[in-house]
């Protein structure tokens, strides 16, 4: 949710030995080495690291911007007050001159620690968070309480020494699971981890927009104890199928698929999930697994890379064209025109 601008690096994701197969993905770029296939293909046997196109990355909320630089370090700059900026002081920065350049400081993410991608989310217009994903492929999240940053307490992060950097543990996504891919949306986040899965959490409210998390209830978890860690599930995308990249809007999720297909999920007024009807999919019993359809998004046509801004969704395919759909207003969907698609 919200824009980001990339640029490419470099980076090398190292695999554990005698392991054949993973499903990294990030953001529409595909890996330099031929011996990986994107979402879930085979590495060669012996092959035990690939050579991989990350980003330079902009991500900006709804009164804040955040950026990792190609050193991997994290800045941030605008309102300070919810934290936004991960410093400890929870004041503003940017809006002087002074603050800016070699003045403007760096995010304590940890010790030695570089990061490899980042998330915003909001709620309202201004009580956002956002999260990092660290060369570790592990998880630091921080900002305001109702954007949950997956410690399970329901407190702000970031606005104190004594919760950032090393102080803050990670996000606890399950044992022995590592993050690959993060995307914010309203009031939460969803990751893609190394085992090709979805895990969301966040706000969840069947009175609003936040319905994105896909676990077919309405519960809020990384708020309170004992609904993170081991206790997050799996989102069920259905059988065989891998996660190879995401993203959410503002209450509504789409993956694409390990076969290079689209399922999309969550609120799906103005036909934000693409599948011509306004239904919401994900909060309540058979609506996700094998009974979440693919999103036709043309004949023949491959998608490389999905968006999703407030309701709107937009898929970027192999022919370098968009396929938007779900609000048409003001010409967001590049049609030409103001009609709600989808």
């Amino acid at each position: 949710m919200g824009w980001t601008c990339i640029g490419p690096i470099q980076n090398t994701l190292t695999l554990p030995s005698g392991q054949t197969s993973t499903a990294f993905y990030l953001s529409g770029n595909k890996p330099s080495t031929s011996t990986f296939e994107v979402g879930g293909g085979g590495l060669t046997a012996g092959t035990k690291s690939v050579s991989l196109k990350t980003k330079f990355q902009l991500e900006g909320g709804a009164t804040s911007i955040c950026m990792i630089l190609a050193s991997g370090r994290v800045k941030c700059l605008g309102d300070g007050a919810w934290s936004q900026h991960y410093n400890g002081a929870g004041v503003m920065v940017g809006d002087q001159l002074a603050d800016m350049g070699s003045n403007l400081g760096a995010a304590s993410i940890g010790t030695n620690r570089t990061a490899l991608y980042l998330a915003t989310a909001e709620e309202n217009l201004y009580w956002t968070g956002s999260c990092v994903i660290l060369d570790n492929h592990k998880l630091r999240c921080w900002g305001h309480p109702d954007v949950s940053s997956g410690q399970g307490n329901g407190a702000q992060v970031g606005n104190t020494g004594a919760t950032i950097g090393d102080n803050l543990p990670y996000v606890n996504i399950g044992t022995n699971r590592l993050a690959y891919r993060i995307t914010g949306g309203y009031a939460g986040y969803c990751i893609i981890t190394d085992m090709g899965a979805v895990k969301c959490w966040g706000m969840q409210d069947t009175t609003s927009w936040v319905q994105m998390a896909g676990y077919g209830d309405t519960l809020t978890r990384g708020q309170t104890a004992g609904t993170m860690g081991d206790c997050l599930p799996d989102v069920n995308l259905g059988t065989g199928v891998v996660a190879a990249d995401i993203e959410c809007g503002k209450g509504q999720c789409c993956v694409i698929t390990n076969d290079r297909r689209v399922k999309c999920w969550g609120n799906g007024n103005y036909g934000r999930t693409g599948y011509g009807d306004a239904l919401t999919r994900g909060w309540g019993a058979g609506q996700m697994g094998d009974c979440l359809p693919y999103v036709n998004i043309g004949s023949n046509r491959t998608p490389i890379h999905v968006a999703g801004t407030n309701a709107t969704t937009c898929v970027h395919l192999d022919t370098n064209e968009m396929r938007c759909f779900g609000y048409g207003a003001y010409g967001s969907l590049l049609s030409g025109g103001t009609t709600d698609i989808g």
